[in-house]
């Protein structure tokens, strides 16, 4: 006979009372909480690990910024550079632990002097982060692990802005975790 239902446990009943339900749930371990934004990870990342862009401070070519790409660029003669945004993520799981497996939404907006050369540069860094698998970047003080980044779709071309620099982004999700 099976087991009544007793305070909402209905996997007891379900399953003739051979397994019930925990009353708590397991805390949320705090260490899971990144202290620098994914974007900043992926950009130190993409400049001390990969190689493929470099520090805006170095005032060298292909300099990567974070959170934004500055428009003064004729003057400062920045004509091809790339930011590395955060955008919206997904919370895709909760281990049994209690710890949650988000996905960050990331964007990188790539802006070239050419056509060409921008499609370059944007297609080089979609297949680095194509390759990472458990990659490790240390940001200030801590050390991060990227798990994965998985592209949402290929590159995409935006054309030209006001004053004729060709622009580009990579859209993808980023699973990073603290070490």
């Amino acid at each position: 006979m099976p087991t009544p239902i007793v305070a909402g446990n209905l996997i007891s009943a379900v399953t003739y009372g051979g397994f019930t339900t925990g009353t708590t749930a397991a805390p949320v371990d705090p260490t899971d909480s990144l202290l620098s934004s994914p974007a900043d990870i992926l950009q130190a990342y993409i400049v001390d690990v990969l190689g493929l862009l470099s520090d805006p401070a170095d005032n060298d070519d292909w300099p990567c910024y974070v959170g934004f790409l500055p428009e003064d660029y004729p003057s400062r003669n920045l004509v091809n550079a790339v930011a590395v945004l955060d955008t919206n993520g997904v919370k895709d799981a909760k281990t049994m632990l209690g710890s949650m497996i988000v996905k960050h939404g990331i964007q990188i907006a790539i802006r070239s002097s050419t056509y060409q050369a921008g499609w370059v540069k944007a297609e080089t860094i979609a297949i680095a982060l194509d390759a990472i698998a458990g990659g490790e970047v240390t940001n200030d003080v801590d050390t991060y692990e990227i798990q994965n980044a998985s592209r949402t779709g290929p590159v995409l071309a935006l054309g030209v802005d006001e004053k004729r620099a060709s622009r580009f982004v990579i859209n993808l999700r980023l699973t990073v975790k603290k070490q």
